[in-house]
């Protein structure tokens, strides 16, 4: 099983060579990222992590519109998409952009709820692409089922913040408006506080793209890591609300082993608190 993260100064890399690639993106193309580096730094980050001999995947993971597509189209032609190892899409019209573009092969299909059992997970193993992410709320009963019917790569949000709202509208910005309290839309230390549900804070935050809203708890993996080891491919420390030593620090953590006083203090740094996502939690829908 590989670990890869987004990064959020590209000043270290070196620090964090323990990781096995690195999620790299650009603002206009997609959403929820820790940092958007232009074409030429792009360019210049494939280059090194080749030379380091990690991973490194590009992240288009916004939902587009028709007119984004030629800029997406434009985009990828600037940058040197054969030594990319992956790249991560949520929207079908750009996945169909990635084969027409022969990049098939590079296609990591991200469709957030949609890959619940083995047939949706699978669905694009026919046009070759690299791997897909399983769903975000399903158990480890079905993620194991998943993984033992996979025909490719098999991608999961192992630890972090679960984003689970998302509006196009930007409800950051359109709240100040009302209120006039000259805010800055664009922060990450805003929460949401829902009166029914005592003491969760839920992180809000709001790009050119839209608004999402993510889960109180941060999602970790400790309990189930050895079955996840049997079929993950890919493991994905998502630090978007901390920095690149809170990925250094839990990152060694899933490497060298769990350590109850290490995961005490990292919480207490960080004011966070752990569960287990959605690993033991059952639906209560019934597809029919």
């Amino acid at each position: 099983m590989k670990y890869i993260a987004p990064i959020h100064n590209l000043d270290n890399i070196d620090k964090l060579l323990q990781l096995d690639g690195f999620i790299i993106s650009n603002s206009l193309f997609s959403s929820r990222l820790t940092l958007s580096l232009s074409v030429d730094e792009i360019n210049d980050v494939i280059n090194k992590l080749q030379n380091l001999k990690k991973e490194v995947f590009l992240s288009l993971n916004m939902m587009y519109i028709d007119s984004d597509i030629d800029h997406l189209k434009e985009f990828l032609s600037k940058i040197n998409t054969e030594k990319l190892t992956g790249i991560i899409a949520s929207d079908y019209g750009v996945v169909q952009l990635l084969i027409d573009l022969g990049l098939n092969q590079k296609i990591v299909w991200n469709g957030e709820t949609l890959s619940t059992n083995a047939f949706d997970f699978n669905i694009l193993s026919d046009f070759n692409a690299l791997g897909s992410f399983v769903s975000k709320e399903i158990t480890i009963e079905n993620i194991l089922e998943i993984g033992k019917n996979k025909k490719y790569n098999l991608f999961i949000i192992g630890h972090g913040h679960l984003n689970m709202f998302y509006s196009k509208r930007l409800l950051i910005s359109n709240f100040d408006k009302k209120y006039k309290l000259n805010i800055n839309p664009n922060q990450k230390t805003y929460k949401l506080i829902e009166n029914k549900r005592d003491n969760q804070y839920f992180p809000i935050l709001q790009d050119s793209h839209g608004t999402y809203v993510f889960r109180s708890k941060v999602k970790n993996s400790f309990n189930y890591l050895n079955k996840l080891k049997e079929v993950v491919d890919y493991f994905i420390i998502d630090s978007i609300f901390k920095d690149d030593r809170y990925t250094k620090e839990v990152l060694d953590l899933y490497q060298n082993g769990y350590d109850e006083l290490r995961v005490k203090s990292l919480k207490e740094k960080y004011d966070e608190k752990w569960d287990n996502g959605f690993y033991d939690v059952q639906t209560v829908y019934i597809k029919e």
